[in-house]
């Protein structure tokens, strides 16, 4: 009976030790399906939970019920604008980290009235590394 609990034990300690990456739960925004989709592949290949939303009002309703960690919002988007989404989530939880996605270049030196709500830029096109790398910044400034 001990060998079986030792196992057990051995096991536990064997998945606590190769999976030491930190997952988070990431709400992905944007009104193009495909960029949703490539985010979200990305996300789940890394581990981390996700959920999507369309729009900008969908996407504070999401908040509202499922309370994510990080939210990734595309900046030009019809109706609620990623800039109003970032908004809107610093001022309900200032403890959200927030990452805007620009097709534009933009970034938070261009100065714009805004910035305080976002956490960091994410310039399209991106790739793994990069979606990791910012991730990695937003969530070692908590």
């Amino acid at each position: 009976m001990e060998e079986g609990n030792g196992e057990v034990g051995s096991k536990s300690k064997e998945l606590y030790e190769t999976d030491t990456k930190i997952k988070f739960k990431i709400l992905v925004v944007d009104d193009d399906e495909n960029i949703r989709e490539v985010l979200s592949d990305l996300l789940l290949l890394e581990g981390h939970e996700v959920l999507l939303a369309d729009g900008g009002e969908q996407a504070l309703y999401i908040f509202d019920q499922r309370q994510p960690d990080i939210v990734i919002t595309d900046l030009g988007m019809p109706g609620i604008s990623g800039w109003e989404v970032a908004r809107r989530v610093k001022e309900k939880d200032p403890s959200r980290k927030v990452i805007v996605i620009s097709g534009w270049g933009a970034s938070l030196e261009e100065g714009h009235s805004l910035e305080v709500y976002v956490d960091q830029v994410l310039s399209k096109p991106f790739h793994l590394e990069q979606v990791k790398k910012v991730i990695a910044e937003v969530m070692s400034n908590s």
